[in-house]
């Protein structure tokens, strides 16, 4: 008999972004325990991270520690929010925050080898996306440039297709 509540009380902390291990915690089973009943549900969140990485390497080779900055991760959570992903209330704060602030003050991101991750003035040229796409890498596909695009000012961070 498992301790876990049933499939609808766990689909629906799933879908307000609780933890895997603060789930585990409150009920008294392991990490694994809930992830194993997620699965079995069809919840996943690890495919829209890999889709993530993948997409960040189209464009870049990344150096070490450079995925642990700051404009790193805020853009890493845009982006799993945008393809799909369920945040946590903080991730999802975090990330408006992060858009906000580029919005207002026309920046968006740029990795420059050698430096890392910073910011750089928007320009016309720049599609309107959170980041400057290198000019010698081809363009993501349609959904993936979608999810790169800014949201408009006082839009919600959603999934696309919401």
């Amino acid at each position: 008999m498992t301790k876990l509540p049933d499939n609808m009380e766990l689909r629906e902390r799933f879908h307000l972004g609780e933890s895997d291990t603060a789930v585990a915690e409150e009920f008294g089973v392991t990490r694994q325990a809930v992830q194993d009943r997620w699965r079995k549900m069809g919840l996943y969140r690890a495919p829209v991270v890999q889709q993530v990485r993948s997409l960040l390497a189209q464009a870049w080779e990344l150096e070490n520690g450079s995925q642990h900055s700051y404009i790193s991760k805020c853009l890493r959570l845009v982006l799993r929010r945008r393809l799909g992903d369920v945040l946590r209330v903080k991730q999802l704060e975090q990330a408006e925050k992060w858009t906000s602030m580029l919005r207002a003050e026309g920046l968006m991101a740029s990795y420059e080898p050698g430096v890392g991750w910073i910011y750089v003035p928007r320009t016309p040229q720049d599609r309107n996306w959170l980041v400057r796409w290198p000019t010698d890498r081809p363009l993501p596909g349609a959904r993936e440039q979608q999810a790169l695009t800014m949201p408009a000012e006082g839009e919600e961070l959603v999934p696309l297709g919401s």
